[in-house]
């Protein structure tokens, strides 16, 4: 196990709302801070984006409805 491809491929959609990075939970929570707020963070860059965004603390934000052939997510498996 471990942590692995998380650079180059897509940017990932997140759980989080966007919002002032200061408040951002430190426990793995997902930010929540404004529930006026629309747009989701999408973390780290993909294969067609420069070394400024192919970093995990890369951070932009869309509404959840955008779509992108670079964006993504990541399904979490664990085997039996």
């Amino acid at each position: 196990m471990g942590l692995y491809d998380m650079h180059g491929n897509v940017g990932e959609w997140v759980q989080d709302l966007f919002g002032d990075y200061a408040l951002t939970p430190t426990d793995g929570t997902a930010h929540q801070e404004d529930p006026t707020q629309t747009n989701r963070v999408i973390r780290g860059g993909s294969w067609n984006e420069g070394a400024r965004f192919n970093r995990t603390a890369a951070r932009m934000h869309y509404p959840p409805d955008k779509r992108n052939a670079q964006w993504g997510f990541r399904v979490e498996w664990k085997p039996d």
